[in-house]
């Protein structure tokens, strides 16, 4: 921290070049020019201080983030000005649009609010007339409104950093010294500082000007490449190997919308490939979860993004590990394709990189799509034309769809006439609707487990197992001496009357107490309890006993009986039949001669991949729970989706077979 190094003692400009030891044994610094900031300083007639200067120059050359830049510029001006306390405000940081605080020295609890000092101060902030100067203001407390003879002063110095029509930043700083010219030297000195605000600002926007100008060189070479074909497979396989190249990426794969589906036309570097190939099944499987989703689809994926990532997962553990980033290509806000890159786990794309991957999907879209119909036989050709003229004709999208309804609907309506009953059926699970996992409250070993999978346990009252605390007690039993060693030189410094050392010893021992109070909770925390009454779902942790687990590991799965619901895994062929409120029965494997019924509540809208087949998860709430269901339990669930022929029920998987393959 800049608050903990020292400050050079300073002396006036008025020594001969060198340096010389002063009285009291501390080296002081000469007149001797290192930088534009020492010279400013001696134009203005300030002392010299070569850490001051040091401090200075590091901010001209800062190169971290603007939040640590702005910590490290309000702690070298409270070093530079000796104030005791300092902030940086923005006008316009608040809703009502008054002074928003930025930074402040010493650091600010959220809770506590702006201190009385700032407060004061930013209730009447001068007019800014010479945003090159700083302006002095006396200070006074509430309680102290006229300083008795010989005391301190306190002043307030206003720094403008940047004072515009469209920002307004100001440093704010509360000093303490012996009369006004000190306290004029001192705001002098802050105006060295004046300048670094801006200078950051210039120099991250020349960088970003720089990044971006990086990003298209990049991103129209590799497009170059790729116009200089004009065959369709030849240009995806160039592109492929081009972006491959630029990126150092292990594999990149596009594919082109089929249908509803995506299939991979191009891998860099493998000319011909199988669509068996478990690889390529896999790939496929990440670009439909981007095209379903119509978004970007991540992996490693940052937490707190809404996206499923499961397949990309999928084919980084298969893999990998690597990192997954798969973009749609659109045209005129369609996705006609997906573009997926594969980078090595430990050299992911910077953010850079992936606006730079961005900008060529955005540029290679219309291109790849125009090549690939341009590649297609005269008949596919031909059938476009007619399902854009359709298009047309009942609508822009699901067009297929419509047309087969119709001319099904003139055919099959002659022969729908015995009505009975629909179902919709699909396999499910009973699940918890809320569960609790209990997590190792610190880096330790398990001591005793008193639970296994399949246990009822009382919420707060059973212990299902406990962590070694030895080594705990042995740092409460150090802590607790460390306390006592503290109190015994708040003591001694008490009646010595050395007020500094008594509030030094009472800090420390403050801080013992607070270690203490930790290593208390985490001894109490060894006990590990549910806090619901459940049955262990999972955590058969007795093999694990005596072995380490890290802070945060789940240990423990609780789930509570009484509140269970079921998940209908409905197959992709009959979603469009599933309804929330729509009424249902259930049959579970343990008791087949037992139905229970259900009302639907909730539709997922995205789809799964369940043993080889794309379902919806449906959840269902049962009229009743029977005391002998647990979660796990599967079975056959029959949704009630109306009335249709017996016709229907019986050719409908035939028929759908059939419109799939021929694409009817």
């Amino acid at each position: 921290m800049v608050e903990q190094r020292k400050v050079a003692t300073t002396v006036q400009a008025k020594h001969r070049p060198g340096s010389s030891r002063g009285k009291n044994g501390t080296t002081t610094t000469a007149n001797i020019p290192r930088s534009d900031v020492q010279r400013r300083q001696q134009q203005r007639g300030l002392s010299l201080t070569f850490d001051t200067t040091q401090w200075i120059d590091r901010l001209d050359n800062f190169e971290g983030s603007f939040p640590e830049f702005v910590k490290e510029l309000l702690s070298v001006q409270c070093l530079v000005s000796k104030a005791s306390a300092g902030a940086i405000v923005q006008q316009g940081g608040t809703e009502h649009g008054g002074w928003g605080l930025i930074a402040s020295r010493p650091v600010l609890d959220n809770k506590s609010g702006l201190p009385e000092w700032l407060n004061r101060a930013l209730k009447d902030v001068p007019p800014v007339n010479n945003t090159k100067r700083a302006y002095l203001k006396h200070y006074t407390t509430s309680k102290r409104n006229q300083r008795s003879e010989g005391s301190k002063g306190e002043y307030l110095i206003y720094l403008p950093l940047i004072y515009d029509q469209s920002k307004r930043i100001l440093g704010v700083f509360w000093i303490t010294v012996d009369d006004e010219s000190t306290a004029r030297e001192r705001a002098n000195q802050l105006k060295l500082t004046q300048g670094a605000y801006t200078t950051f600002e210039l120099r991250n926007q020349l960088r970003k000007q720089e990044e971006d100008m990086q990003i298209v060189t990049r991103s129209v070479a590799v497009l170059d490449q790729f116009n200089a074909y004009n065959k369709f497979h030849a240009a995806a396989m160039a592109l492929c190997n081009e972006i491959a190249t630029e990126w150092r990426a292990d594999r990149v794969s596009i594919g082109l919308k089929r249908g509803q589906y995506i299939k991979v036309i191009a891998i860099n570097q493998t000319e011909h490939f199988s669509r068996k190939m478990q690889l390529i099944h896999d790939i496929e499987g990440v670009m439909e979860e981007c095209y379903d989703q119509d978004i970007e689809v991540f992996y490693p994926m940052p937490p707190d993004v809404p996206v499923i990532g499961r397949q990309a997962k999928r084919l980084s553990e298969r893999y990998g590990p690597c990192n997954i980033y798969s973009l749609p290509l659109r045209r005129d806000d369609e996705i006609i394709g997906v573009l997926t890159v594969e980078m090595p786990l430990d050299r992911p794309l910077d953010e850079n990189g992936l606006e730079g991957i961005r900008l060529l999907g955005n540029l290679i879209a219309p291109r790849v799509d125009d090549l690939e119909k341009a590649n297609q036989w005269i008949g596919k050709q031909l059938l476009e034309s007619v399902k854009h003229g359709g298009e047309i004709v009942v609508g822009p999208t699901h067009t297929w769809v419509k047309l087969t309804a119709v001319a099904v609907s003139v055919v099959l309506g002659l022969i729908f006439f015995l009505p009975a009953t629909d179902y919709v059926e699909s396999p499910f699970e009973i699940d918890a609707i809320t569960r609790q996992v209990i997590a190792a409250p610190f880096d330790g070993y398990i001591e005793e487990v008193y639970v296994e999978p399949g246990d009822v346990i009382l919420s707060d009252e059973q212990v299902m197992g406990t962590l070694a605390t030895g080594d705990l007690r042995l740092q409460r039993a150090s802590l607790m001496a460390q306390l006592a060693e503290f109190e015994i030189d708040a003591d001694i410094a008490r009646r010595e009357g050395s007020t500094v050392d008594v509030h030094i010893a009472q800090s420390k021992a403050d801080a013992i107490r607070a270690e203490i109070g930790i290593v208390d909770d985490d001894i109490e925390d060894a006990l590990m309890r549910s806090a619901i009454t459940g049955i262990v779902i999972d955590g058969d942790l007795r093999p694990r006993t005596g072995g380490a687990v890290q802070r945060g590991e789940a240990l423990f799965e609780v789930a509570p009986i009484d509140s269970l619901r079921a998940e209908l895994y409905v197959p992709e062929d009959r979603i469009n039949d599933v309804y929330p409120d729509q009424r249902g029965s259930l049959s579970t494997a343990a008791s087949p001669g037992t139905y229970i019924g259900f009302i639907v509540e909730k539709i997922e809208p995205m789809a799964e991949i369940r043993n080889g087949q794309n379902v919806f998860l449906v959840r269902v709430k049962m009229d009743e729970m029977p005391q002998w269901l647990r979660p796990g339990m599967q079975g056959l669930a029959k949704i009630e989706a109306g009335e249709t022929s017996y016709f229907n029920r019986w050719t409908r998987g035939a028929v759908n077979w059939v419109r799939t393959k021929l694409w009817l």
